[in-house]
């Protein structure tokens, strides 16, 4: 098993060849003709080594920008993975830049010839390879992602990239550097879609759960199983339907249509949030948040957020940066308030690999965690370990946050 350190780092590719997920309502930015300039638009910040900031150049940024070349388009929703992000327009199309070393930007990616330059780029263009009469409502791809999951308004499931456990649920362990149809799903009206560093899980109009990819640790939450291929039903304890799930890097996070919280898979630093750190297979009621009604879950590479319905954010697990926001780097194994945003509503959330962002009902922003290449916006990159309020997005009225590998994109106006 690689340690916490260089699983963060170790490329998909070269291990044989890395949610928020949060239902939102889709909000759009208009162009500058009708806003003050740098009043609204996509804002991004951190690491930027493979152009994943989508600023043209590939340097960090340790304050969030203004992505100039999306000026003029309406952005409604974002995603972000290992250094790549994902911009998804008013008319359901996707564009991205980045890493594109597997194929997670469905561009060619001619590995092992003289011509590498598509294995990245700063350059954001149109995602293609989707039918013509596709509309996209999400693009998911969290954290340490290296493949990319696409969900259209017919319920349909695509992906591409990474595919090295099977994560793209195409049967085969081949990557793809083409957006392929997830076709044993083809008959399921998928709602919404999770996928981290080698798993993915779907969730569909029903109440059904569907994961695949790597199960080493019990993350697909279908017992001892092996990795698999092809959708794997989830079985929760009867009559919880799932609403949303979301992937950390070997676990697991399914929130119900009650609002209860259930967890599966690798539990070393509390990331299940059952008050122990035993593993396990199967989804597992989180007892400490059964009283409560859960409305979001986000996961980062070993750390869980909820947000209850009140709008009060619980964190657990791994918390060596801070990424907890509870004001030490002690990780914790039962859900913790935090208590800076214990006045604050908060209705959005996204998890990077070590930090942690939200967006208050006001629409501010406040970030806090590992902060090594600037990607919590706060000019510097110095960890904090509490949430700390992004000065210069005060007054920007975000409504979509995306956490990548160590960046952040965000959705203002």
């Amino acid at each position: 098993m690689l340690s916490q350190d260089a699983a963060a780092h170790k490329a998909c590719d070269e291990r044989g060849l890395a949610a928020s997920s949060s239902s939102s309502s889709l909000s759009s930015c208009v162009n500058e003709e009708t806003h003050g300039e740098g009043d609204c638009g996509v804002f991004a910040c951190g690491q930027n080594r493979k152009g994943e900031l989508g600023h043209s150049t590939f340097r960090e940024q340790v304050e969030m920008s203004l992505v100039q070349s999306l000026r003029r388009k309406r952005i409604v929703k974002v995603a972000a993975g290992s250094e790549t992000s994902y911009f998804l327009t008013e008319e359901g199309k996707v564009y991205c830049c980045g890493l594109n070393s597997t194929g997670q930007l469905a561009r060619e990616t001619h590995q092992g010839s003289a011509n590498r330059s598509k294995e990245y780029s700063s350059d954001i263009e149109l995602m293609e390879g989707l039918p013509p009469d596709c509309k996209v409502v999400q693009v998911s791809c969290f954290n340490g992602a290296e493949h990319v999951l696409v969900v259209t308004s017919a319920g349909q499931v695509y992906s591409c990239g990474c595919n090295n456990h099977g994560q793209l649920g195409l049967g085969s362990t081949k990557m793809s550097p083409s957006l392929l149809l997830v076709e044993s799903l083809k008959h399921v009206r998928v709602l919404s879609a999770s996928c981290s560093y080698h798993h993915s899980v779907v969730v569909s109009s029903d109440g059904s759960a569907f994961s695949f990819g790597l199960n080493d640790c019990g993350q697909l939450g279908i017992g001892t199983r092996p990795n698999q291929l092809l959708p794997h039903r989830v079985e929760l304890p009867s009559p919880h339907l799932v609403r949303l799930a979301a992937c950390g890097q070997y676990h697991t996070i399914f929130l119900t249509e009650e609002g209860m919280v259930f967890s599966c898979g690798k539990n070393l630093n509390g990331q299940l949030g059952l008050g122990s750190r035993s593993s396990t297979n199967v989804p597992t009621l989180i007892a400490a948040l059964q009283e409560r009604p859960a409305s979001m879950i986000a996961c980062g590479y070993s750390h869980t957020c909820v947000v209850l319905e009140d709008g009060k954010l619980f964190t657990f697990g791994y918390n060596h940066q801070g990424q907890l926001g509870l004001g030490h780097t002690d990780s914790v194994s039962s859900p913790m308030q935090v208590e800076t945003l214990r006045n604050v509503k908060v209705v959005k959330i996204s998890c990077g690999t070590h930090f942690t962002c939200v967006l208050s009902e006001s629409g501010e922003l406040w970030s806090f965690g590992c902060n090594c290449h600037g990607q919590l916006g706060l000019g510097d990159s110095t960890d904090r370990l509490v949430p700390v309020l992004v000065p210069s997005m005060t007054k920007k009225n975000l409504s979509e946050i995306a956490c990548g590998f160590h960046h952040l994109v965000a959705i203002s106006g």
